[in-house]
């Protein structure tokens, strides 16, 4: 009779089974490395865009009249955060 709190040990997979399993690692492991180097060169971007907007406003800073009119609160405000 078998022990009831042991788990009953796992079945052995069938060679076309494991064949299958390791193709589908495979691709996810794949996947991930283009996700990662996507963000990589997304956040290069972003902090690209972010030093030419740092440099554009030290260069020509706004004026209260024209934060009014535009209503403009920098990059912060594309991201749902205050600058």
């Amino acid at each position: 009779m078998a022990d009831a709190s042991r788990p009953e040990p796992p079945r052995p997979r069938s060679q076309a089974d494991q064949t299958r399993h390791q193709r589908n690692l495979a691709q996810l492991a794949a996947d991930l490395a283009d996700a990662l180097e996507r963000l990589d060169r997304a956040e290069a971007r972003l902090q690209l865009l972010q030093e030419r907007l740092r440099r554009y406003e030290e260069a020509r800073p706004l004026g209260p009249e024209e934060h009014r009119r535009w209503g403009y609160r920098g990059l912060g405000s594309l991201f749902g955060r205050a600058s």
